[in-house]
């Protein structure tokens, strides 16, 4: 099956709370070198490489939800969904990859995600800043 849905949404206050991080951490070590600073630093730039994106797709009879490059991702197959609905989390979710009493949540940004209530019982929240665009997506892509 094509590709029936891509979008990719950055998360810019995940990469703001960062980037700040970095350059509080760069100002401290030129005024004092030490090898826990360049730790830090490698650590703050590989977690905003990782996570500074989340890219949920629809092909290949699955849904997928990757952060960053793709290293870190979930992949669905559609027969294993047996429903989707949009809903909004409260801020105390955080963002991330966070397990929640509605179920596991991939996310980068904002508040509003797309449910997949698994035929398994457990479910898979997607953060996203287009969640009934995704919803009718997985939903046209479950009835073809």
């Amino acid at each position: 099956m094509p590709g029936v849905y891509k979008h990719t949404q950055i998360g810019y206050l995940t990469l703001s709370f960062i980037g700040v991080a970095i350059l509080v951490t760069g100002t401290t070590m030129f005024s004092s070198p030490h090898i826990i600073g360049v730790v830090v630093l490698v650590v703050l730039i590989v977690v905003a490489v990782l996570f500074a994106s989340l890219t949920i797709e629809i092909r290949d009879g699955a849904v997928r939800a990757a952060f960053g490059p793709g290293l870190i991702h979930k992949t669905v197959p559609l027969g294993d969904i047996e429903r989707c609905e949009t809903l909004r989390y409260p801020w105390y979710y955080g963002w991330g990859i966070r397990f929640t009493p509605q179920g596991v949540l991939y996310n980068v940004s904002g508040l509003q995600a797309v449910k997949l209530v698994l035929k398994s019982g457990h479910a898979v929240l997607l953060g996203t800043d287009e969640p009934e665009k995704l919803c009718s997506a997985i939903r046209g892509a479950l009835y073809q």
